[in-house]
């Protein structure tokens, strides 16, 4: 059964969700992202010193085409001029945003190489449609679920239970079903027994920066976020320590969230993917990673680059 709640209150409208939405749900609130994005996507990486679209990327055999969420973008760009020293005359094209809209992207027929998102629910969607390869999905970090208030506002939130409090009136987080982070804080509130407490608190966002910087700015007493947050790192975007983390979110045996790394279906690079992706996962990438806050468990042996498959035939006209 759903849980109504209020999405946006400028809009004046409320839906219902569960931890899975429906495609047609997924577009719909992903379309509300749509004007706050144009033209705040990241493109990172050239091809022989010289800009190149993104048409021109997705055609050109030696430049692989990366999907990232617009936190990860910043760690993986530094990792760049290592991957492509690693691989001779291989170029790393990174395309940022918030992941409801890389979905979107790929949801009407964008096309990309590889799809990177902290957390399960954005791939696992994908997945479901068609549009990324599940065999090659591998993982890197470890994310905890907790809770934080603003700087200027220390409360009293000591667990789950806290929220229920007279004291706390109003409580953000990116909404359940279009995001990991909103999923996975739904879940653990409902094992709690907490959820369906605290409705009438709720103010649900489209992302989780969205919904970080309403908490950071005061707007709502107490925040869902994952901890470390690579959206804390993003230039520009939250202001520096106005954000304290103040409990675990933890019902017990969930599995700490991870970035997922997928190549996408109907990519002609896989063996670059799947180079770029056992880099990421490298001791040689560990260093980069863990500088950028990206706690690295289980790094391997850095991958010797591998020879290229076979050239696959042609993509289809209009790709």
């Amino acid at each position: 059964m759903g849980c109504r709640y209020t999405y946006n209150d400028a809009c004046r409208q409320s839906w219902w969700a569960d931890v899975r939405v429906t495609r047609s749900e997924f577009i719909r609130l992903a379309g509300s992202l749509a004007l706050a994005l144009l033209g705040s996507a990241v493109l990172t990486g050239c091809a022989r010193g010289k800009p190149m679209s993104h048409e021109q990327a997705v055609g050109d055999p030696n430049v692989l085409v990366v999907y990232a969420s617009c936190a990860l973008v910043p760690p993986v760009d530094s990792l760049r001029k290592q991957f492509e020293s690693a691989n001779p005359g291989k170029t790393l094209l990174i395309e940022g945003g918030e992941p409801a809209a890389l979905v979107k992207k790929l949801q009407g027929g964008s096309a990309a190489d590889v799809f990177m998102c902290l957390g399960q629910s954005e791939a696992g969607l994908l997945e479901r449609e068609g549009l990324l390869e599940p065999s090659t999905r591998r993982e890197i970090g470890e994310f905890s679920l907790v809770l934080a208030t603003p700087a200027s506002k220390p409360s009293a939130v000591t667990d789950a239970e806290s929220l229920t409090s007279p004291d706390i009136k109003a409580i953000v987080m990116a909404a359940p079903g279009i995001t990991s982070l909103g999923t996975d804080g739904k879940h653990s509130l409902d094992r709690l027994k907490v959820w369906n407490k605290i409705q009438d608190k709720l103010q649900l966002q489209a992302s989780p920066l969205a919904a970080a910087q309403v908490l950071s700015k005061g707007e709502a007493d107490v925040g869902v976020m994952y901890d470390p947050c690579p959206l804390l790192r993003l230039p520009g975007k939250i202001a520096p320590n106005t954000l304290a983390v103040v409990a675990p979110l933890k019902a017990g045996g969930e599995k700490p969230a991870a970035i997922q790394m997928v190549i996408c279906k109907h990519s002609q690079k896989t063996a670059l993917g799947q180079r770029f992706i056992g880099f990421m996962r490298s001791q040689q990438a560990r260093p980069e990673l863990e500088a950028a806050g990206i706690p690295v468990q289980g790094a391997t042996a850095t991958p010797k680059p591998a020879p290229d498959a076979a050239a696959p035939p042609a993509p289809p006209a209009g790709r």
